[in-house]
């Protein structure tokens, strides 16, 4: 589905990655996840998930993130890369 035309995310958690360079945050109001890069304050990707994501955690290995969807009752696994977000599961 795509993503909803609204500047306010509500972000409510984040995971800090590459160092603190970059993070990924859960938005409460566009049931999405971000990821920002820190030095230049830029959206690289923003993905769909699941209703009401309200937490986050990074798996480094595999370079995933995990979102909880407090509203779905499900997690969702988003794949992280350089350029972006893309959502593998829900």
């Amino acid at each position: 589905p795509p993503l909803a035309p609204t500047l306010d995310r509500s972000p409510t958690d984040l995971v800090l990655l590459d160092g603190g360079a970059k993070a990924v945050t859960t938005n409460y109001t566009s049931d999405s996840a971000s990821l920002v890069d820190l030095n230049s304050g830029q959206v690289l990707g923003e993905v769909a998930v699941g209703d009401k994501p309200f937490a986050v955690a990074y798996a480094a290995q595999s370079k995933r993130v995990l979102v909880t969807n407090s509203w779905g009752n499900s997690v969702s696994v988003v794949q992280v890369s350089a350029s972006g977000l893309q959502a593998v599961a829900t």
